[in-house]
Formats: structure tokens, C-alpha cells, sequence
């Protein structure tokens, strides 16, 4: 009996057979993620540093936008162009400056969440990869396991030997789960912690912003806006 993967593939049951080329698939679209999120957060993460320095040698709002509107960066024109909006919409009702500030912050706040809800698309995926894999496994494996009791009915001596190498070509099916769910959990734990850092950033990002936008509030004002400590703590929303 060949104890090779393939050739334990080629002896199993349909069933079996079924389950590990979906096992495959989901193994394949696991990597696939994996290597693609990491490639974005970690140019994701570089790009956020940029717009922090670029924007801190900024004099004014306006400067800002006119700067980034054209530099293709999408996550700081999209914060850029959330607090910009808001400031200039709360500006044209004369809105009081603690008013603009709130609601500036408030439509940053919702800004950071939506570009960390697209960086973080597709994990959940990973999540799930991690927590079904083994599972579908099993359900192989038992479906295997009762294919060979099946056939050891009809069998004239009922031994271990007659019954080996079908529960062998069984097991191969929960084999080929936890390695599927293993680098889906670590890949997903991994990914996670780097997007938490790049919403981090964001969140810097946001504050500098804000701090921008209060800026502008005080020159029109005479220097009466309301005072941030680095827009609530070192850049924070």
C-alpha cells in the first residue's frame, strides 16, 4: 500500500476525496490572503508615517488638501477631505468652535473606521478558515472510518488488517485540516496585530489633522479655539 499523500488520496473514499480538494481551495485562498494583507499594511503603514511628517511641515488646512488631493495616497485624502468637509460645513453655520471641534473629531473618528474596515476586509475569512478546517477534517475522516467498517461487514476475516488501510486513507483528511487551520490561525493572529497598529497610526493621522483644523479655527478667530493637548493626547480621536 502506498503511505505517500497522493497516493493515500488516490485510495480514498469519494467523499474524502471531496472534502480534502475543499480543503485545498480554502488552503490556497488562506495564502493568498495572508500574503496580500501583509504586503498592504506593511506599505499601508509606511504611507501613514509619510503623511504624518508631510502634513506636519504644513501651514494650513488648505495647503493640505491642495497638496494631497493629486498624491494618490487614498487613506489621508479620505481623512483629509472628512475633516475638511465637516470643518467647512460647521464654518459656513457660524457654529461655535467647541461645536466645530466635536464634530470634526466625530467625522474622523468615522473615517478611521472606515478605511480600517477595508484594510482589515477578507480576515474574518482567515478566522474562519481556522475554525471550520478541522472540522470539515473530521467529517472526512469519519465518513472514512465508517466506509471501512462498512466493508469490513462483507469481509471474511474481521481483523485489524483488513481495516487499516481504510481508517489510514481516513485520517489523511484530518491531517490535511489542521494544516490548513494551523497557518490560517496564525496568519489571521499576525495580520490582525498589524492592522491594529496601522489603525493606530490612522488615529495619529487623524489628530494631526484635527490639530490642522483647529489651527485654522483660531487664525479666523484670533486664537480663541478651543485648546487640544495634541488633539486628545498624542493625536488621538
Amino acid at each position: 500500500m502506498d503511505t505517500g499523500i497522493l497516493g493515500l488520496y488516490a485510495h480514498a473514499t469519494p467523499v474524502a476525496k471531496a472534502v480534502m480538494l475543499a480543503l485545498l481551495c480554502m488552503s490556497v485562498a488562506s495564502w493568498g490572503i495572508i500574503f496580500r494583507k501583509a504586503l498592504l499594511l506593511r506599505g499601508a503603514a509606511g504611507r501613514i508615517d509619510a503623511c504624518m511628517e508631510r502634513l506636519g511641515r504644513m501651514e494650513s488646512l488648505e495647503q493640505a488638501m491642495s497638496r494631497f488631493k493629486d498624491s494618490g495616497d487614498r487613506m489621508a485624502w479620505n481623512l483629509l477631505r472628512a475633516g475638511y468637509d465637516e470643518y467647512r460645513r460647521m464654518a459656513r453655520c457660524n457654529a461655535p468652535a467647541a461645536l466645530l471641534a466635536d464634530n470634526v473629531r466625530r467625522s474622523l473618528r468615522h473615517a478611521v473606521s472606515d478605511e480600517g474596515g477595508r484594510l482589515g476586509a477578507q480576515l474574518p475569512l482567515l478566522a474562519t478558515t481556522a475554525n471550520i478546517a478541522p472540522f470539515i477534517g473530521l467529517f472526512g475522516t469519519v465518513w472514512g472510518i465508517m466506509d471501512a467498517f462498512h466493508d469490513l461487514a462483507g469481509a471474511k476475516s474481521a481483523s485489524i488488517a483488513a481495516v487499516a488501510p481504510g481508517i489510514s486513507e481516513a485520517l489523511i483528511t484530518t491531517a490535511v485540516g489542521l494544516g490548513v487551520a494551523i497557518p490560517a490561525a496564525i496568519g489571521y493572529n499576525l495580520q490582525t496585530t498589524a492592522l491594529n497598529k496601522v489603525k493606530a497610526r490612522l488615529v495619529n493621522l487623524a489628530g494631526v489633522i484635527l490639530n490642522h483644523v483647529m489651527h485654522d479655527v483660531g487664525a479666523v478667530l484670533g486664537g480663541t479655539a478651543p485648546h487640544t493637548t495634541e488633539a486628545d493626547d498624542a493625536g488621538g480621536i
